[in-house]
């Protein structure tokens, strides 16, 4: 009857949520290993942003920061070279 649907449910829900923090672990392992090499821009004003240089062209960068929450995908956000006082380049995880 309608109780057993109700018992089984919760089951579901589980084996999801399982699933789901399993997904949220993979990405965070990830996330751990892009941050441990990231470069790290410093404004002339003195505030830093660390991320990932993915390109660049004659006025700006292209920046992939890390996601504002677990599971997201990272942004790219285009910062002014006109703005920059200087990039520290983190190792690259490829030559590492």
């Amino acid at each position: 009857g309608p109780r057993e649907a109700q018992e089984i449910r919760p089951c579901r829900n589980l084996a999801g949520l399982v699933m789901k923090t399993s997904l949220v672990i993979a990405v965070l392992a990830a996330a751990c290993a892009a941050a441990a090499a990231q470069d790290t821009v410093e404004y002339l004003d003195g505030n830093t942003r660390t991320g990932r240089v993915v390109g660049a062209n004659e006025k700006q960068f292209q920046l992939r920061v890390p996601p504002p929450m677990p599971g997201r995908q990272p942004a790219v956000i285009s910062i002014n070279r006109a703005d920059v006082d200087k990039i520290i380049f983190g190792p690259d995880a490829d030559l590492a």
